[in-house]
């Protein structure tokens, strides 16, 4: 309540004014907030890019006010508190800052750097709260089965205290928000097999489940809605990503909720956010959210070297239930990557502007596409996701929307007579001439399909369409080279365009498969490998196969 009402007292960066520029109780309001100025109550706003990689908003009032929740909480919370912290959450989307016209306030430039508003200021304050009440409330139960069993082994070497968590910033020494997941993914993969757990294993459990009853799937996807900077959105996310990977019955909860797909509307606004991406990554890369850095900007030598150190224990977070292949019983739209795959779309449209925003979504499809790349070829977990449709799908939709891009920047290029028209029906005088779509005497021979799909490397800099053509040619290759699945791959692949494909985008994407799955057996030839020979004859057989069934007769 205290930060709730402590908005009323925060000015936007500079004491309140009429619109003749005088001071002056002419504005309602005005006079209260002149008197809060006068008297030491005024509160720089923070920056939203500061805020958004862990930084501190500087209030500190607020910071009091969590830092009090926080020391009572943590040894006496109850569900009624959490409830009240949670409530509190929701009714900051509704807080507006005062306006510093009679008109409202302006929004800053894209120049100029963001500045927190009153309501986001007070809403990053209670997630790091609740943030910290889970991590600091797991290890309290933890380190209590410790003292207990240090006790019993006096000869033993006595593990290093905890340190309390940072809310917002990497925290490395979370040692069993780590491996929970590890101990019960070994159990559940190996039948017949004990595993021993943490002590505390059950009562940290309880605890993450009473978390979970409050912090539903539906409370982040309100809180994600309401949210239009990236300091609070990156707080909501990040606090979600840590209860999937920490606790079974809220990851469970969320994937009856329909996963990541409610969230497809309210994510890829914030694109180009360096801790958004981070969040995601840690997700589809099963990397400890607690063991990454925060980022101002994405670059891909520095994801490759943290993802390298922390992704190799993917067993951390994988599901149960996953079993990898394609006949994963899974929704692609629900997943980590189709959610991902929305925001690299979206920064394929903001990328052509040459502007701070266009420069953003360029440097973070690139560092991200690079990143992918870098794991497909080091981690086997994620060589054995490339493999399931929760990967091909999204991945298909993003390359035929680089393509769709492409046509229209084309379009807006040439001259009206010279505009691409699609092929089919042409008038000639009083008779129309019916005419093959897709015929090879209207194909370009300077260009290959690729380049007609994506355009050529050096003309397309930064539009993300060659990185996803190199990662689609690194899951082909590895599958004829050295995986036994190389036919139901390809297979897959030729349906795993977007059903609101245009025939034309469906035709180019076929041309990018044919031509690489052609580079790849060519390749697997001269090695005379005898699992890519194989692998070959199958990718041979498929495409044979969909020629026979008329599956390029569009």
């Amino acid at each position: 309540h205290v930060a709730a009402q402590k908005e009323d007292d925060f000015t936007f960066q500079k004491s309140p004014r009429r619109a003749d520029g005088s001071s002056g109780n002419a504005v309602p309001g005005l006079a209260l907030a002149q008197t809060v100025y006068n008297n030491g109550w005024y509160v720089k706003a923070p920056s939203v890019a500061s805020t958004a990689v862990g930084g501190d908003p500087d209030n500190a009032l607020l910071c009091a006010c969590k830092t009090l929740l926080r020391r009572v909480l943590t040894f006496m919370l109850t569900p009624g508190d959490l409830e009240a912290i949670a409530d509190a959450a929701i009714y900051t989307v509704s807080i507006t800052g005062p306006p510093t016209k009679p008109g409202g306030m302006e929004r800053p430039k894209k120049s100029e750097d963001e500045h927190l508003l009153p309501g986001p200021v007070a809403r990053v304050y209670l997630l790091r709260l609740i943030e910290e009440l889970v991590v600091d409330g797991v290890n309290e139960i933890v380190s209590a089965g410790n003292d207990k069993k240090a006790a019993h082994d006096t000869e033993g070497p006595s593990e290093p205290s905890i340190q309390p968590h940072a809310g917002g910033g990497a925290s490395t020494n979370q040692s069993y928000l780590a491996t929970s997941m590890m101990n019960r993914k070994k159990k559940s993969g190996v039948d017949g097999e004990d595993f021993a757990l943490h002590p505390k294993h059950q009562q940290a459990q309880a605890f993450l489940q009473a978390f979970g009853g409050v912090l539903t799937p539906v409370w982040f996807a309100c809180l994600l809605e309401g949210c239009h900077e990236e300091a609070s959105a990156s707080a909501v996310l990040r606090l979600m990503i840590l209860m999937l990977q920490s606790s079974p019955m809220f990851a469970a909860a969320f994937e009856d909720a329909g996963g990541f797909a409610p969230l497809v509307l309210s994510i890829p606004k914030f694109s180009t956010c360096p801790s958004i991406t981070m969040s995601m990554l840690s997700q589809l890369l099963h990397a400890p959210i607690l063991h990454l850095p925060c980022f101002g900007t994405l670059d891909a030598a520095q994801l490759c070297e943290v993802f390298d150190a922390e992704s190799d224990a993917t067993e951390l977070i994988m599901k149960e239930n996953t079993h990898g292949g394609l006949s994963t019983p899974s929704d692609p739209s629900c997943g980590i990557f189709a959610l991902l795959a929305e925001c690299l779309g979206r920064n394929i449209q903001l990328a052509p502007h040459d502007n701070e925003l266009g420069h953003k979504a360029r440097q973070t499809n690139a560092a991200v596409l690079q990143l992918l790349s870098h794991r497909h070829r080091f981690s086997s977990a994620f060589q054995e996701f490339c493999r399931t449709p929760d990967f091909l799908e999204p991945l298909a939709q993003a390359l035929c929307l680089v393509h769709d891009e492409k046509i229209q920047r084309m379009q807006l290029t040439q001259n009206p007579s010279d505009r691409f028209e699609p092929q089919g029906i042409q008038v000639s005088g009083e008779h129309a001439k019916l005419k093959r779509r897709g015929s090879l005497a209207d194909v370009p021979t300077d260009e290959t399909p690729t380049e007609r799909f994506v355009g050529r490397p050096e003309e397309e800099t930064g539009s993300s369409g060659i990185g996803m053509v190199q990662l689609l040619h690194l899951v082909v290759s590895h599958a004829v080279l050295s995986g036994p699945l190389a036919a139901p791959l390809v297979s897959a692949l030729f349906r795993s365009f977007p059903i609101h494909a245009s025939p034309e985008q469906v035709e180019a994407f076929h041309l990018v498969l044919i031509e690489h799955c052609r580079s790849v057996v060519e390749d697997a030839l001269q090695r005379g490998d005898p699992i890519a020979l194989a692998n070959s004859l199958g990718v041979s057989s498929v495409l044979l196969d969909r020629l026979m069934a008329g599956f390029f007769y569009l």
